[in-house]
């Protein structure tokens, strides 16, 4: 890769200072960037946890960025793969706090001290709800979820994630739902054929394959219910499978426990 006005004016963006740091590469690894007019990619990643060498650890996590063409970025992804831990030569951004620009290239190293924080990280996240069981914190860390069996269907259960009382108060809805879980599938289903069952026969009806406008017999025949979703703001969502009606789309009846449920969309 040259070293070009581009990659000049972008090295200009840190302080010359350098700090030597280890750090755990985030899951993702590596990403990279083209703007528009740019020869070369941002090429960049997060260390989720890190320290200066010899410092104390810091769990915030910034963003490393340098320059870099496709061989470079390759090699980046190589090296400093996701959850990987790495040491590296930093130096930070003059304008934005938590950015620092990657001098040279990382070399894998061993921390104790970053290991533990590590394993600690991977370790699932619980959460007990009464009546209803152990939900598990998706790797998202958006939704905690748990699946249960009903009518010989495996539903999945989502609750937002929140503080232990929000949590809380979003399972006790869903569990007043899932005492009645017959009568707003059925009207969830009810909804999901008056709104989409039009859109189906007009938008995606695959006539040049013989396919003919679908009753409302069989859209209710077709569809499959999926998930039970409880948002921290009340919202309701039950989700069904289109079964390819719609090309893949899930369909999301959504709704809440005081008003019940109110309409249908295509996700």
């Amino acid at each position: 890769m040259e070293y070009t006005e581009e990659v000049l004016h972008f090295e200009q963006k840190f302080a010359p200072e350098e700090e030597r740091v280890i750090g755990l590469v985030e899951m993702q690894g590596w990403t990279g960037l083209q703007e528009e007019g740019e020869e070369y990619l941002t090429a960049q990643t997060y260390l989720q946890v890190w320290k200066k060498v010899g410092g104390e650890i810091c769990q915030d996590a910034i963003c490393i960025q340098r320059k870099a063409d496709e061989r470079l970025l390759r090699f980046l992804k190589r090296s400093a793969t996701g959850g990987s831990i790495v040491c590296c030569s930093l130096r930070q951004s003059l304008t934005e706090p938590r950015v620092f620009y990657l001098e040279g290239n990382p070399r894998r190293v061993e921390d104790e001290e970053i290991q533990r924080i590590q394993e600690e990280m991977q370790k699932p996240v619980e959460y007990q709800a009464e009546g209803l069981g152990l939900f598990y914190l998706n790797p998202s860390e958006e939704w905690f979820e748990t699946n249960m069996d009903w009518k010989g269907v495996s539903l999945e259960i989502v609750l937002d994630n929140g503080e232990k009382e929000t949590l809380d108060w979003q399972a006790s809805q869903a569990k007043r739902i899932l005492e009645n879980l017959e009568q707003w599938e059925e009207a969830a289903r009810q909804i999901a054929v008056d709104e989409l069952l039009e859109i189906k026969n007009a938008e995606y009806l695959e006539t040049d394959e013989g396919e003919e406008a679908m009753d409302r017999k069989n859209f209710l025949k077709t569809i499959k219910l999926e998930c039970l979703q409880i948002f921290q703001d009340g919202l309701v969502g039950i989700w069904f499978s289109d079964e390819d009606m719609f090309h893949g789309q899930q369909i999301l009846v959504s709704g809440n426990v005081e008003q019940g449920l109110l309409e249908a969309e295509l996700v």
